[in-house]
């Protein structure tokens, strides 16, 4: 029986994650993670999104694009994980997330744990976005599909890098982005072990 053909915007789609879906949506994700303790039918869900508009967006089309991105982060964490978030507060809330999306998005991973690392070994003051754009640049020449995204597409999904790591205190606030290296809390580190997810919890402390 032959296998399924996989194409190379699939290949390149399930590497970089929702990178295109924006931050770490932490108050999106903080709505959603109850809707999703709740265990809703589809049905309800589109209600809760579409007609009750609980994330308070412009349009529906928003809502669902975001949506789609938080749900996919989060479900695949279980429920204790899901518990554990929306109680915690907005500093180990970020963590939390930025672990979330670490797991979905390989590309993140790989990022931090060579182009953030490399530049805190050097001592490097400052991360710009060209470094992100150097970083995908070079992943094209290895994996099918990335060389199909237009240099707009490539430059958001790095402004959303970006907003991810400033949103962890890895990155300073403003134009200028300092290098900086936050403190893992306990409760990732606990996460990382409970789900043998070390590769993870080495991305975040480089």
């Amino acid at each position: 029986m032959p296998g399924l053909i996989v194409s190379d915007k699939a290949i390149a789609s399930e590497y970089l994650g929702d990178l295109l879906a924006g931050g770490l949506l932490l108050r999106e994700s903080k709505v959603l993670s109850v809707v999703l303790l709740s265990n809703p039918s589809l049905e309800e869900w589109a209600h809760l999104v579409d007609k009750e508009n609980i994330l308070q967006k412009n349009t529906v089309h928003t809502a669902r694009r975001v949506a789609i991105a938080v749900k996919q982060r989060m479900s695949p964490m279980g429920e204790e994980f899901l518990r554990d978030f929306v109680e915690a507060d907005s500093e180990s809330s970020n963590q939390l997330l930025l672990f979330a999306m670490l797991i979905r998005s390989k590309a993140m991973r790989e990022f931090m744990t060579t182009v953030v690392s490399d530049a805190r070994r050097i001592y490097q003051d400052e991360l710009h976005i060209s470094s992100w754009i150097e970083f995908f640049t070079a992943r094209s020449r290895s994996i099918v599909g990335l060389e199909s995204y237009a240099e707009s597409t490539v430059r958001r999904m790095g402004n959303n890098v970006f907003r991810m790591l400033a949103d962890c205190g890895y990155l300073s606030e403003g134009r200028t982005r300092k290098l900086q290296k936050p403190f893992i809390l306990p409760i990732v580190s606990d996460w990382a072990n409970r789900m043998s997810r070390m590769d993870v919890l080495e991305a975040m402390e480089s």
